[in-house]
């Protein structure tokens, strides 16, 4: 999911920028990983979301 943030540079700092045409493309990557995830479900995550099992 790293990879879902649009393009830029200098993160979390006072000279944070981000290029406006780069939201688009990172909004529909964000969709597409979502719909993904809701037809496979969670048990396909590389990891696992439960606690007990950490």
């Amino acid at each position: 999911m790293d990879t879902l943030g649009v393009d830029g540079a200098n993160a979390h700092s006072p000279r944070e920028f981000a290029h406006k045409a780069s939201f688009v493309p990172r909004a529909q990557s964000a969709a597409i990983f979502i719909l993904r995830l809701m037809e496979t479900g969670l048990s396909s995550l590389p990891f696992s979301l439960d606690e007990d099992k950490q």
